[in-house]
């Protein structure tokens, strides 16, 4: 943690409204702050988005509400603005991620910070920080989103995200038609499911995040080669530590070698002797 000397919002320019902040910006703090961290701050904080809603005084019962959309910063700033206008400027925001340890996304957005506050003093100029909760984007991921939408129904709940390598299709295949035909599970598949237009990253995080219950994860020897898959995987465990329960289903059709972190899950591995059993008791874990 910097010391007071040390710290580089010392000046009383950062005294400044948050509404100074320009878009581009905002977009910064928002690429750095959205992905979760694992590790917490020095002071017990999320060191992500959950952090900072905690710290601008947001409560647990909007996190929820946080999630709908796909870059929660931005609604945190927005409701920190609408809530204690007076209180939101850019010295308490720096201070903040002093406060989670994100020292990082300083010297990252200092400059911009910089001329923000002069661009902002010049003009005399507001640009709101401004959020729209009702538009059918924060929402439709899916195409069951979308059919929904337009029967007046809120978002698709999904009892669990398949995450699997492009070499395990069969296999995935296989798992999602049993899941869906045989146990009646409502399962959500990133490259069928997904409407075109979104962002695909950020939709999945979203929706294991807020909709799917689980996240059956296939173990193969080509799963771990994908970064994508293992940031997913380490995120799902992340919430799972976070929500104090099972988020992750590990499962494989042939042996590979499990990473250390995951070892400690129960791993389903379905063999020609025991066929029966693995189904049933994917089912039961899920």
């Amino acid at each position: 943690m910097m010391d007071s000397e040390q710290s580089p919002i010392n000046g009383a320019k950062y005294n400044t409204s948050i509404q100074a902040l320009r878009p581009q910006t905002k977009n910064l703090i928002s690429m750095l702050l959205n992905p979760p961290k694992i590790f917490l701050s020095e002071t017990s904080l999320s060191r992500d988005w959950h952090g900072l809603a905690q710290l601008v005084g947001i409560g647990g019962e909007c996190v929820p509400h946080l999630l709908y959309g796909l870059d929660p910063t931005n609604k945190i700033l927005a409701l920190w603005l609408k809530e204690s206008k007076e209180d939101a400027t850019i010295k308490k925001l720096l201070m903040y991620l002093e406060q989670l340890d994100r020292f990082d996304i300083i010297d990252d957005i200092k400059t911009s910070i910089d001329e923000d506050i002069k661009i902002f003093k010049q003009n005399k100029t507001v640009t709101p920080v401004c959020i729209d909760t009702t538009s059918p984007e924060h929402f439709i991921l899916t195409h069951d989103d979308l059919k929904r939408y337009e029967k007046g129904l809120g978002p698709q709940l999904y009892d669990a995200f398949i995450l699997f390598a492009d070499d395990d299709i069969d296999f995935a295949i296989e798992l999602i038609e049993y899941l869906e035909k045989h146990s009646e599970l409502k399962v959500c598949v990133k490259d069928r499911d997904l409407v075109p237009g979104v962002l695909e990253h950020e939709s999945v995080i979203k929706l294991i995040a807020e909709r799917c219950n689980r996240v059956v994860a296939v173990f193969s020897p080509t799963f771990f080669t994908s970064s994508s898959n293992k940031f997913l995987l380490s995120f799902a465990q992340y919430l799972g530590i976070e929500q104090g329960r099972r988020k992750i289903i590990p499962c494989r059709n042939t042996y590979c070698e499990i990473p250390l972190e995951y070892r400690c899950y129960y791993m389903l591995t379905r063999t020609r002797i025991d066929c029966i059993r693995f189904w049933e008791r994917l089912k039961d874990a899920i």
